[in-house]
């Protein structure tokens, strides 16, 4: 089963707003198809409920026997071998909206997103063992895997030499800072991650 032409966005579901295409999928679980236009819509919306639905159809999607994703090849030569997926394209950060840098988010809206990240469930963007690593909410293991993985995005732009991270870093490391003084210090006792390669 192959579904749509990747890119293409089927014009009859941008009238809908989020909730109703919420609404649809469930309506439309079992047809991987259908799912995958839905998701063509949702996922070029910015609101986090449409990026946390974008996530949920992925997640579905990817566990579908049979589905092929439009437009990519096979992900190993040989047909029918297994692929291990270490870490999900988008993460669940990514998937509530949290952009750095010259085009990403304010410093005030970044900070609403990672609050919601650290008190609320976190977008499903990959299977039970990575979902697992971010904890419930709340807790030091949740704040642990944020700092972690944002401490990482940091760490490996100051490796690329190339281009230009600047203001990138710089968001990050706000945010660490911020996460660490809002939610760690006097709380949780791991070893607060650094972004120094």
């Amino acid at each position: 089963m192959v579904g749509p032409e990747h890119g293409e966005r089927h014009s009859d579901l941008m009238q809908y707003g989020t909730p109703e295409l919420h609404a649809m999928v469930e309506l439309v679980y079992d047809y991987p198809d259908m799912l995958y236009w839905i998701w063509r819509e949702v996922v070029e919306r910015r609101s986090i409920a449409a990026r946390v639905l974008a996530s949920m159809i992925e997640l579905k999607l990817r566990n579908t026997e049979g589905f092929v994703w439009p437009g990519t090849g096979p992900l190993n030569s040989r047909p029918g071998a297994p692929v291990d997926i270490v870490a999900p394209a988008l993460g669940p950060l990514a998937a509530l909206g949290y952009r750095v840098g010259k085009n990403g988010e304010t410093a005030s809206r970044r900070k609403i997103i990672l609050r919601q990240a650290y008190q609320s469930a976190v977008p499903v963007v990959a299977d039970a063992n990575y979902m697992a690593e971010w904890g419930e909410p709340a807790t030091c293991r949740r704040l642990h895997k944020m700092a972690r993985s944002i401490a990482a995005f940091a760490s490996k732009a100051k490796n690329h030499r190339e281009a230009n991270y600047a203001q990138a870093i710089y968001d990050w490391e706000a945010d660490l800072e911020w996460l660490r003084t809002e939610y760690y210090v006097g709380r949780c006792d791991f070893i607060w991650p650094s972004s120094e390669s």
